[in-house]
């Protein structure tokens, strides 16, 4: 049996032709109508940002990390520590100007307290790849946005290194605090030696006063 008889025998037509309909080609594009008006669709992906339209900060909280030092008053504060000890420290009038944010109260490591997550490791931020834009594209709203980039970029860098002299400051303040403890308490130990034995030896003389009495 060749491919004519099987294809007869089953129905199936031997020319495309007779599949499609009359007056209409397989081929035949399709009219377009001038007058629709073809609106955006609401779910349509909205246009990448490049690197000059994103805000450094912003970034920074979309990765979930705090912008060190941004706002330094609005952080909790620890309650001070009653315990006092006389320590020795003296801080430069320069490492002082370095540590204080401008505008706000004189940095004192000996008060200024830091929160757990101030303290944790801050993860290096990636830097996005710069893109290449062309002369005619900037315009004025161009270097508008840049400045605004550049300023807000200046800003976190600069409040992170304050925060970072000021932990250093503070960090030296502490070691120096903690050797002066550590020295009182081998005095206080020493004491608490010295007065148990006076108490042993009192004791030991009222137990031979008391047996006396007996």
């Amino acid at each position: 049996m060749d491919l004519d008889e099987f294809l007869s025998e089953n129905g199936i037509p031997l020319n495309v032709e007779e599949i499609l309909p009359v007056g209409k080609s397989q081929d035949a594009p399709s009219s377009p109508n001038t007058n629709k008006i073809i609106h955006p669709s609401p779910c349509s992906s909205p246009t990448p940002k490049t690197p000059s339209d994103v805000d450094p900060i912003e970034q920074m909280k979309g990765q979930g990390i705090n912008p060190v030092g941004l706002s330094p008053s609005s952080s909790p504060q620890r309650e001070p520590s009653p315990v006092t000890v006389p320590v020795d420290f003296a801080v430069s009038p320069t490492d002082v100007a370095l540590a204080t944010i401008p505008g706000q109260e004189e940095f004192d490591p000996r008060r200024r307290t830091f929160t757990e997550d101030e303290l944790k490791p801050q993860p290096m931020i990636k830097k996005s790849r710069k893109v290449f834009v062309p002369a005619e594209m900037k315009d004025d709203k161009y270097w508008e946005r840049r400045k605004k980039n550049n300023y807000a970029a200046k800003r976190s860098r600069d409040a992170r290194r304050v925060k970072e002299n000021q932990i250093a400051i503070r960090a030296s303040y502490l070691e120096k605090e903690n050797n002066a403890l550590k020295d009182e308490l081998g005095c206080f130990k020493k004491e608490v030696v010295s007065l148990k034995k006076i108490i042993a030896n009192y004791e030991k003389k009222l137990q031979m006063l008391t047996d006396k009495t007996k």
